[in-house]
């Protein structure tokens, strides 16, 4: 595999990752509208919990869409472009991390 192709295949992975962010994201946030719409108060109110979870722990619940992801392209055999998504998730949890920390010390 060519240099040039490697590392695009690289930054592919890290944008797919971004993306799959974006969209796991959205979805949970549909779902929250979708049940504000429909004016179930119990489920609205266990959602809102679940979506303000995800948004404030996006490293843990990362996982759920990441692992399957990469798994799929070990298989597949595309390495670098699994190497960008390893970045890209590690880049989430770092800016996580750091938001976290900011957060707390703002609060303590």
């Amino acid at each position: 595999m060519s240099e040039r192709n490697e590392f695009s295949q690289f930054i592919r992975g890290v944008f797919v990752i971004f993306g799959l962010h974006i969209l796991f994201v959205f979805i949970v946030q549909s779902i929250g509208i979708f049940l504000q719409v429909l004016n179930l108060q119990y489920l609205n109110q266990i959602l809102s919990k679940i979506s303000s979870y995800v948004f404030l722990r996006i490293d843990i619940t990362q996982l759920i869409y990441t692992i399957p992801y990469c798994l799929f392209l070990d298989k597949k055999r595309r390495y670098a472009e699994m190497k960008g998504a390893i970045l890209g998730i590690i880049i989430t949890a770092l800016v996580n991390g750091a938001c976290w920390v900011s957060i707390y010390s703002v609060y303590s």
